[in-house]
């Protein structure tokens, strides 16, 4: 029965990873249809929490990491797959949790930056975001004491747009744009798709008042 648990949950570990592969190549494939950014201009700097976002491509540094490390895995998790049953008796639980932590690592750490709006949804570091999944947006200017102040090169000249993802604002998706010009785009196409822009220097007026 052991055998037959740690098989399963290898197998599910790893399933998940394929999927994960194969959504993520999706996104970066859909890439070209994306409303912003648009590939035939230049829209200057933007960063997510994870770093600078490219314009997607299966050439992507991250992507390939991401892909070399999951063959990588499947091969080594197929050959254990194989020889486990046979060396069962001198295996120890902690090669097995090994063999276990390796996608889970990797699905943790191998995510591919980006940022981009479609139609009817937007990625954000792989995450697959609906419009009725969020109801409020703030843009607000990176400044000395802001959570993204030195966080990449000359970052005071940056705009922080937040989307919340929660009613009461405690859940959010940053991201970080130098462009003036884009930060404007991104605000209409927020707007359009009913999102509401939230005023924090409105609310701290109500509160004073």
């Amino acid at each position: 029965m052991d055998k037959i648990i740690i098989f399963l949950a290898i197998l599910v570990v790893y399933t998940m990873m394929i999927f994960n592969y194969y959504r993520v190549r999706k996104m970066i494939l859909l890439g070209p249809d994306s409303i912003f950014p648009s590939f035939h201009k230049e829209w200057g700097n933007i960063y997510t929490e994870r770093g600078k976002v490219e314009k997607p491509s299966l050439h992507l540094k991250d992507w390939k990491w991401k892909r070399t490390f999951l063959i990588g895995s499947i091969i080594i998790t197929s050959f254990a797959l194989i020889t486990i049953p046979i060396y069962w008796e001198e295996i120890r639980w902690s090669t097995i949790l090994v063999l276990l932590n390796i996608p889970i690592v990797l699905y943790i750490t191998m995510i591919v930056t980006s940022f981009y709006i479609l139609e009817k949804r937007f990625y954000y570091d792989e995450a697959f975001i609906r419009w009725e999944d969020v109801k409020e947006f703030s843009v607000s200017p990176v400044t000395v004491g802001s959570e993204a102040y030195g966080m990449f090169e000359d970052s005071v000249s940056y705009t922080q747009m937040k989307v919340f993802t929660d009613i009461k604002r405690k859940h959010s998706k940053s991201i970080y744009v130098q462009n003036a010009e884009a930060v404007e785009a991104i605000r209409s196409i927020f707007i359009e798709n009913g999102l509401t822009e939230w005023q924090l220097n409105v609310d701290k007026e109500k509160q004073h008042s």
